[in-house]
């Protein structure tokens, strides 16, 4: 196995524990164990419990909408996916995602200005006459800023989330690991 799959693999490890430990906070840990996932997260072959918490007495489908927060763009993403099909979620979900549509929380400016350095090859302050440090809006995938570029003309700026792509790369590959341990595991998922 070549270094970069092995790196790649271990990245994957790594998002598949903190997928796992987030799953288990908001109370899927039966999901978890059904998947045979606890080896990932276990201590002395027992599944490590956290201690009993104001989430466990919130609604099924809140605890869906924030593990999806947690879980990041990739789960967000998902989530609004899943809040445009009544035909498959009910009802109260579908009232609980739809809130993942405008309630995305927005990243830090310093990594805008990180990613803007990186993406246009210099500073805001060389590029922009101004620039709304404070997000106007923010989704799964990026967010948005007004601006003023130098010649006066005002612009929208929508910057992507730090390291967009590895995160959906990776999500990925986990989610298509789930679906398949689902299929197995669980044989009334298969339609």
């Amino acid at each position: 196995m070549g270094f970069t799959k092995l790196k790649r693999r271990y990245k994957n490890l790594n998002r598949f524990r903190q997928i796992v430990n987030i799953l288990i906070k908001y109370g899927f840990d039966y999901f978890v164990k059904q998947l045979g996932l606890t080896n990932l997260i276990s201590k002395g072959g027992k599944i490590l419990k956290l201690k009993p918490s104001k989430i466990a007495q919130l609604p099924l489908p809140i605890k869906v909408r924030f593990a999806l927060e947690e879980l990041g763009p990739t789960f967000v993403k998902l989530g609004q996916i899943l809040s445009t099909r009544p035909d498959l979620i009910p009802p109260d979900y579908i009232e609980e995602l739809q809130k993942l549509q405008d309630k995305v929380p927005p990243f830090a400016y310093d990594q805008v200005e990180q990613i803007i350095k990186r993406e246009l090859g210099a500073d805001i302050s060389k590029i922009f006459k101004s620039f709304e440090q404070k997000a106007f809006a923010a989704a799964s995938l990026g967010q948005v800023h007004q601006a003023i570029l130098e010649d006066g003309d005002k612009a929208v700026v929508k910057v992507q989330r730090p390291d967009i792509e590895k995160t959906i790369e990776t999500d990925l590959d986990i989610l298509f690991h789930i679906a398949r341990l689902t299929e197995k595991h669980i044989p009334a998922s298969v339609l």
